[in-house]
């Protein structure tokens, strides 16, 4: 959980952290979520991602990654213990730190240090030599803190669409009537701050909330899980499962 008040509350869903981290599995299959996150190895040793069609072709990274915003599941490596910190965006909330309109990072991972320099390097130290776990997080938030671009918002028909699609709407022609742009140029900012199309944005989050809404089920309806999420059909559903789960 965020601690700080705004501006980061405005930005960042949660900050996460899993000590001496080794499931059962030597690796974990990611479903995508349509948001961005950086994860960050406390103990400094390689962390290691790969895509789900090609789950032991992993690239290393080495302390920290970035993981861009995903419309395709993906595959960590989980064989070896790590104590790791996460910063979860929120939906659209990556944009003013990041520094790179968000669809050049969409299906991508990249380090830290590649996509800030130097000054990648510096927030990775910052985080190491926290004295505490809590010592690592104010690291961490003090230097997002210091990247956020001065100014930056969420153009006022992405914040519009977000909304919608984050209370579960899936059609976008209603949002572009509301917000009065051209498709092209709706488009184009959606994809820049967000990362994702803005159809395909709104299906990840559909898909997302469906898999919540069952999550501990002992038995699914699926016929009426499809009629409520507003599929055309069981087999709309079926195929929305296979594109994002794999």
């Amino acid at each position: 959980m965020i601690r700080n008040a705004p501006p980061l509350g405005l930005f960042v869903q949660t900050l996460w952290l899993r000590d001496a981290y080794m499931p059962m599995s030597p690796s974990e299959f990611v479903l995508p979520t349509g948001t961005v996150e950086i994860v960050i190895n406390l103990r400094g040793g390689i962390l290691r991602v790969s895509d789900s069609t090609r789950p032991l072709q992993y690239e290393s990274f080495h302390g920290a990654v970035v993981c861009g915003p995903h419309s395709e599941a993906f595959v960590i490596d989980t064989s070896q213990p790590a104590d790791l910190l996460g910063v979860h965006f929120a939906p659209g909330g990556a944009f003013p730190f990041l520094g790179v309109p968000l669809d050049e990072l969409r299906n991508h991972r990249v380090s830290l240090s590649e996509l800030w320099g130097q000054g990648g390097e510096e927030f990775l130290e910052r985080a190491l030599a926290g004295a505490s776990r809590s010592n690592s997080i104010e690291a961490i938030e003090e230097g997002l803190v210091d990247r956020m671009r001065s100014g930056s918002t969420l153009h006022p028909a992405v914040s519009v669409a977000l909304k919608a699609f984050l209370a579960g709407s899936t059609r976008i022609g209603p949002i572009k009537r509301e917000i009065g742009l051209s498709s092209r140029h709706f488009e184009r900012v959606f994809r820049d701050q967000v990362g994702l199309t803005p159809k395909r944005f709104s299906r990840v989050r559909r898909f997302q909330a469906l898999l919540s809404s069952i999550d501990g089920a002992q038995s699914v309806d699926w016929a009426a899980l499809a009629l409520r999420y507003g599929f055309s059909d069981q087999a709309h559903l079926v195929n929305d499962f296979r594109e994002f789960a794999g």
